[in-house]
């Protein structure tokens, strides 16, 4: 019941849309990187029709994909961990928030009793007030601490409401009435640390997610860098002579070496690390 309430969470629902979201944009990134292309050119040169039609191909020469695979794994396992995480804080916060609301419950009943006593003291006052058995000063004295619990009831009847809406706000359909959530236990007899704990907490292997992460868009940003070759194959026909053709192409980064973004890459791959350790 407690899960099910916390995955109606605006919150849980966005990470869950997240996450299907990458598994898409992983999915995507298994594909090829670069699609052939169709080239066709037509000229009239006196009475000849020239004309030629080709298809060229980009060739992934330092396995782009490869990268872009795993970048899309390590961004769903990412994805993944924050929703865990996010699920744990929504769990903690929502069993804090009744643990609150059951604190106020018995104080506030607690108090309701005491009053019931000092309801049935002034009524014995007034008796005893009346057969002159009883000072003034003593039964001001009563009901300034029946004044003194009236208030202290209003200060928890307040807490007891603001606890109550903290838990609706976490559990849309909880109600004070609501059965199996008025006691709970968490089954600890004694308490032991285990590293291995801390390693398998959604948020450490969500910051290492993120490293990996960055190391791997560092490395695709020194592949993006590197120039991939074209080559294509074309035929056609050139003043009635049929003609068929070989091209090849190679970007040359002589304007753009593209060093600055792969140590920007470098450095928030760093920081990642960092951030993690």
């Amino acid at each position: 019941w407690l899960d099910s309430q916390i995955n109606k969470d605006p919150e849980v629902v966005a990470a869950k849309e997240l996450l299907n979201a990458s598994n898409h944009r992983a999915k995507s990134l298994t594909q090829a990187v670069y699609n052939p292309e169709l080239e066709a050119s037509y000229e009239k040169e006196g009475d000849f029709d020239n004309y030629s039609i080709g298809i060229s191909q980009t060739i992934d020469l330092w396995d782009r994909q490869l990268s872009n695979k795993t970048l899309g794994e390590i961004d769903v396992y990412a994805h993944q961990q924050q929703l865990l995480s996010l699920l744990d804080t929504k769990k903690a916060n929502a069993l804090t928030a009744l643990v609150n609301w059951f604190t106020a419950k018995k104080s506030a009943e607690l108090l309701s009793d005491r009053e019931k006593q000092l309801q049935t003291l002034v009524e014995i006052v007034e008796e005893k007030k009346r057969a002159g058995l009883l000072e003034p000063l003593d039964a001001e004295l009563v009901y300034l601490s029946l004044s003194q619990t009236f208030s202290e009831i209003s200060e928890y009847q307040i807490a007891l409401k603001n606890a109550e809406i903290k838990v609706q706000e976490l559990l849309p359909d909880w109600s004070p009435n609501t059965p199996e959530l008025s006691s709970f236990t968490f089954g600890a007899k004694s308490y032991s640390f285990n590293a291995k704990w801390v390693e398998n907490h959604p948020k450490v292997k969500l910051a290492k997610a993120k490293w990996r992460g960055q190391l791997s868009k560092a490395q695709l940003t020194t592949m993006e860098s590197k120039a991939n070759p074209t080559i294509g194959i074309n035929a056609g026909e050139n003043e009635n002579e049929k003609t068929l053709g070989v091209t090849f192409s190679m970007p040359l980064n002589i304007r753009n070496n593209y060093s600055d973004s792969i140590k920007a890459a470098n450095s928030e791959a760093i920081a990642a690390e960092a951030n993690f350790q």
